[in-house]
């Protein structure tokens, strides 16, 4: 029986902010719960180490609701935040199924046991906000690990209730000589209080008074006690038990790959261990080198051989005047998809870079010194998955030094990949045959104006803006930098256009291709012919950086169509074009457009025979683009 003195408690709001079950910590991890969990919670174990390697552990069991700690008390909290969130459906649904759960006899529930070992444990020490228990426990939005540790946000640990279908978690370790620490923690939503009728915040604890933790074991409920130094992590109503075991496997895979193989990290799930003996094996059985690494599905396997083989594979080594001593090691395969995964000293994957080249290849950029270090844990955001100069958590402005180390990351990829594919330095990628069409040269200092201007940073020249009052923060932002300059209209003869006849393309300031491009009309479509109607289109691109230092692609299309029509789209390269996945399109006003892949589906000139756009790509590669338009089916 757990000890009358231990209970659930939130403190009231003091007439101060409310919150409602939209957490924002929580919810930055919502869609993939497996995904995000084995990452953030193999981060932290790295972090903990003691001795290399770590080991984690993964068990599912199932117990009855009614056998956690108090179940009449939190059952009566899930009643209260149910009534309180009336007008809100979804959350009036989760809180009342939690409330349901925990009735009358019960019912059987998940938990998800997260143990590691070889780690310090979650060190207490009362009163010190720096310890590890503080930090996991009571803070958010801060983190207190070492300079070159996995994390500096402080917001990972909102995967572990992202995981929980009662968004409650326990915590149970031992570290020291002998010491110990348990405590459960909710995430919930404000409520009032039935005996003191306050409204109390969203966040508790289960323990003593005061939100206080237990530090004698005698006290910790038995189900929950811990043997050895380590931390046990239990996540009370774990959502994914179907294929838990598959899910959270092909994520330590696809993220930890490295720090397995390094001997850093060993991962047991449901009783299956992963080590740096098994690891290709474990590889093999889920993926296969000829499959094609996509955001949806992801193939760890191609990075993993370019990192290990002794054959064929190409190592560029460079010391970096801000990150210090870099390595690229690529491999090529005509099944490889172009891209470029990117690693510290925590031995987990960070980020994936495309990379366009026509030579297929694999590679794995890795930064192992404490210096280089230090400054890519700054770079990091939240979920762990890209270094920007802009994600700094203690800077507004980007440091200097971070803007040069994501330079240098750029530089040294592409610069070595260039020689991969024996371009010279400084040699750009072009269609074959643009440059007659383009007399100006590129400058990628131009931003794409209102949808009748293109104006260049630093000739500061106020104009009217014919929508008046309409005009927002950010169109007011870009106006302080436009100018009257107007795109020009040619007429040129082009190779797709009928004999006799020419048509009209962009010639405007920036960076990109234009003209005049008839798409091919056959398409072969599993092993087929296919006739599809190919429509002319005037297009002219430019390719700037975007205030969050992203490129955005920018493209002026017109077309007398009186249909829909799809458009492809494709990047220039040295002897051809590729297709390119797009990550994100809408017009110039912020309406989306529809995206498959490398098309912009079911594109309407029929009311207005111009499109001015913008996409993201996968790749923060400027590209010259070359598009093709047919009739949409």
């Amino acid at each position: 029986m757990t000890d009358s003195r231990l209970k659930y408690e939130f403190a009231p709001t003091g007439g101060g902010d409310e919150t409602g079950s939209n957490d924002p910590v929580t919810s930055t991890f919502k869609g993939d719960c497996s995904y995000h969990l084995a990452r953030e919670t193999l981060q932290n174990i790295i972090d903990a180490a003691i001795k290399f390697p770590v080991k984690a552990h993964f068990e599912l069991f199932t117990m009855n609701s009614c056998e956690l700690p108090q179940p009449d008390q939190l059952r009566k909290i899930f009643e209260e935040c149910w009534r309180y969130v009336r007008g809100a459906p979804r959350a009036q649904d989760f809180f009342k199924k939690a409330w349901e759960d925990l009735g009358p006899g019960g019912i059987q529930i998940h938990i998800l046991k997260i143990s590691d070992f070889n780690t310090r444990g979650m060190v207490y020490k009362e009163g010190d906000k720096q310890c590890d228990y503080h930090s996991f426990m009571k803070a958010v939005g801060s983190s207190f690990k070492p300079t070159s540790g996995g994390g500096s946000w402080g917001l990972g640990k909102g995967s572990y209730f992202a995981a929980s279908s009662y968004r409650t978690i326990f915590i149970s370790s031992m570290y020291g000589d002998d010491k110990y620490v348990f405590q459960g923690k909710l995430r919930l939503s404000s409520h009032i209080d039935i005996e003191s009728r306050e409204i109390m915040q969203g966040n508790g604890s289960f323990g003593f008074p005061g939100q206080k933790p237990v530090t004698d074991p005698n006290l910790v409920p038995e189900i929950f006690k811990r043997e050895e130094q380590g931390t046990d992590i239990y996540i009370v109503g774990f959502e994914e038990s179907g294929k838990w075991e598959e899910l959270i496997t092909k994520s330590v895979l696809n993220n930890f790959w490295p720090a397995i193989y390094k001997h850093m990290l060993e991962v047991t799930i449901g009783g299956e261990e992963i080590n740096s003996e098994n690891l290709e094996q474990k590889l093999k059985k889920f993926y296969s080198l000829d499959d094609p690494d996509t955001d949806k599905n992801p193939n760890p396997f191609p990075y993993y051989y370019a990192y290990t083989t002794s054959q064929n594979r190409k190592i560029f080594e460079k010391e970096l005047p801000v990150l210090g001593k870099t390595q690229l090691y690529v491999l090529e395969n005509d099944c490889f998809s172009n891209r470029v995964v990117c690693f510290r000293s925590t031995g987990m994957i960070i980020q994936k870079l495309l990379k366009l080249s026509t030579r297929k290849y694999a590679a794995v950029f890795e930064c192992d010194n404490e210096k280089g270090n230090q400054i890519l844990q700054r770079m990091e955001n939240p979920t762990h998955n890209e270094w920007r100069s802009h994600n700094d958590p203690d800077h507004i402005k980007p440091s200097k030094e971070l803007v040069n180390a994501e330079k240098e990351i750029n530089s040294f990829i592409k610069d070595n990949l260039r020689r991969l594919t024996k371009l010279d330095e400084g040699e750009t990628l072009s269609i074959k045959g643009l440059e007659k069409y383009l007399g100006i040269p590129a400058d990628e200092n131009y931003v794409f104006g209102t949808p009748f201007e293109i104006a260049k940073i630093g000739e500061l020249q106020e104009i009217e803006d014919e929508r008046g009052p309409e005009l927002g923060k950010q169109d007011r932002d870009r106006r302080e930098v436009r100018t009257k300059l107007k795109p020009v209209m040619q007429t040129v003869e082009t190779k797709e256009a009928e004999e006799g006849k020419g048509d009209e393309f962009f010639v405007g300031e920036g960076e990109g291709d234009g003209g005049y491009r008839e798409s091919e009309e056959i398409l072969v479509e599993g092993g087929g012919i296919k006739r599809r109607v190919a429509i002319p289109i005037n297009y002219r691109t430019f390719a700037p950086k975007n205030l969050n230092k992203e490129t955005e692609h920018l493209f002026i299309i017109r077309s007398k169509s009186s249909k829909k029509i799809d458009i492809e789209v494709r990047a220039a390269v040295d002897d051809g074009t590729l297709p390119v996945s797009i990550k994100q399109a809408e017009d110039i006003n912020g309406n989306p457009l529809k995206v498959d892949g490398y098309w912009i589906k079911a594109v309407d000139f029929r009311v207005n025979d111009e499109l001015r756009a913008k996409i993201k790509f996968e790749t923060d590669e400027k590209l010259a683009l070359n598009l093709r338009a047919y009739e949409h089916k």
